[in-house]
């Protein structure tokens, strides 16, 4: 039962010798390291391209957020700067009539506010605090509309849209 051992003679051609077993099988696989790591590099290279670009295009959608929403508070200010004013609302006589300001004080570019002179109501409203009674004969309510319209630099832009009631005389237009 024991098997028969053969041992490799130097000059004995049916024994292959060690050296010749390796060199025929690495032949056999000659280049398979250079392709495997070949591919791999290019796989990490897709990976690495894709995840750059995924991150360009985020960064382009927040900067675009970040600009809608300066313009939106750019406007808006503009609508509370030209309400605070009061002189915009106080010196259009007639409904139908409209004013136009571009507001550069403060702001980093132009806004524009359009204030259009809509109706004259005639019952101001009711209110139970007697310092801000007010005839029904002699005053009415004055309804304005205003759009707000910014433009940042980067060309984002919003457009607002408010209501106002301001209490009038009747008589004194």
């Amino acid at each position: 039962m024991n098997k028969p051992v053969f041992i490799a003679m130097p000059g004995n051609p049916s024994t292959p010798s060690r050296r010749a077993m390796r060199s025929a099988h690495a032949s056999r696989q000659q280049g398979t390291a250079l392709v495997m790591a070949l591919v791999i590099l290019l796989v990490m290279t897709i990976f690495g391209l894709s995840i750059m670009n995924t991150t360009s295009l985020e960064s382009k959608m927040a900067t675009n957020a970040q600009e809608t929403n300066r313009a939106f508070h750019m406007a808006e200010s503009a609508l509370e700067r030209d309400y605070s004013d009061g002189s915009n609302l106080a010196n259009m006589p007639l409904p139908g009539m409209s004013t136009t300001r571009n507001i550069t004080d403060y702001l980093p570019t132009d806004v524009r506010v359009v204030t259009t002179y809509t109706t004259m109501g005639n019952t101001p409203p009711r209110t139970l605090d007697p310092d801000q009674i007010y005839s029904a004969t002699d005053f009415g309510t004055a309804n304005f509309e205003q759009f707000a319209t910014a433009t940042t630099t980067t060309s984002a832009n919003t457009e607002l849209k408010q209501g106002v009631t301001q209490i009038r005389h009747k008589y004194v237009r």
